[in-house]
């Protein structure tokens, strides 16, 4: 139905409400109490009738944004297709899977502080075995999991730390610490 038609049959059915009342209305309800009476009746149906004026021009206003974001869907998914048909036309090839394993390094030997290996050596070791760690805290603690003995001892504090989740500082400071401890011990 027309807004038009909707506005128009809102009226008429408002004018016969309002007929009806007025022919229902006792005869022994007169004068002022009479105007009354016609006079709230009427604004009650005004009322009605303006709410119901709001609510046709609200189902207007959505159905007109409706019909917008249709479009607009409609649109999106034409672009996003046409998105994809020159993604799959421009992808390269993929290139089949290599067939060899990829080679693993050897994790370094236990490094107790004293004997093989010299702390370069495991140095060495380590940084070949936590090349592709980049997290300065996770290189400290998985480079502790390979102390032993002494050198387990001389950085327990690093434990401790670890213990109580608290930041452990810099990758060079533990090298550093490590290295002037035990750089020294091992020169003849």
């Amino acid at each position: 139905m027309s807004l038009m038609n909707q506005s128009s049959s809102l009226n008429a059915t408002y004018l016969a409400v309002y007929n009806d009342f007025v022919a229902n209305i006792p005869a022994d309800i007169t004068g002022a109490a009479r105007d009354w009476l016609l006079a709230t009746h009427s604004q009650s149906l005004f009322t009605q009738q303006q709410l119901g004026q709001s609510v046709i021009d609200l189902e207007t206003r959505q159905r007109v944004v409706l019909d917008a974001n249709t479009a607009e869907i409609t649109l999106l998914r034409l672009a996003i297709q046409g998105l994809q048909a020159g993604q799959a036309a421009a992808a390269p090839p993929i290139p089949p899977s290599a067939t060899r394993p990829k080679q693993k390094i050897a994790p370094p030997k236990k490094f107790l502080g004293h004997g093989t290996p010299k702390i370069k050596e495991w140095l060495e070791q380590v940084y070949l075995y936590l090349d592709n760690v980049v997290d300065e805290q996770l290189r400290i603690k998985l480079s502790l999991s390979y102390l032993e003995g002494d050198a387990h001892d001389y950085m327990d504090n690093y434990y401790t730390l670890v213990q109580s989740n608290s930041p452990l500082g810099t990758w060079a400071d533990f090298v550093n610490r490590l290295t002037t401890s035990y750089d020294t011990k091992d020169k003849p």
